[in-house]
């Protein structure tokens, strides 16, 4: 993978921003803030799309041709109608989708260190520690 995917991905902290909204939102949901849960997921998904597209050596699409993008440009890791429902249920502030969304995300990650020298993804998923607990109840 190239430097600018690992540039995107880890100096520019797409994937520990989306964590670090992915976390919040679930935060929010234990704690009964509703309102709050769904901000946070919200805000989480540009920087989901940015890891989603990125590991797959590809630019993040317009929302507008997104679904067209998925349908006519599959990714190798998530097909369309599952992402697409992934998506709308985080925007819906579903804590469950959140956390099979990180699962997806961390074997994506995983097939993504895989092909380097050494792991660049998943250090960023553990710097995490015990916050992990809260994406896999």
């Amino acid at each position: 993978m190239g430097a600018e995917a690992l540039s995107i991905l880890v100096s520019h902290v797409r994937l520990d921003g989306w964590l670090n909204y992915a976390y919040r939102a679930l935060k929010s949901d234990r704690d009964g803030l509703r309102l709050e849960c769904r901000l946070d997921a919200a805000e989480s998904v540009p920087w989901l799309l940015d890891v989603i597209f990125t590991v797959e050596g590809r630019v993040r699409p317009y929302h507008k041709y997104l679904a067209w993008e998925l349908r006519e440009h599959p990714l190798a890791h998530w097909e369309a109608p599952e992402l697409l429902g992934l998506l709308t249920a985080t925007l819906d502030g579903d804590p469950g989708a959140i956390r099979e969304t990180f699962a997806r995300v961390s074997a994506v990650c995983a097939v993504f260190d895989g092909e380097l020298a050494e792991p660049v993804l998943r250090p960023v998923i553990d710097g995490w520690g015990d916050g992990l607990a809260l994406f896999r109840r």
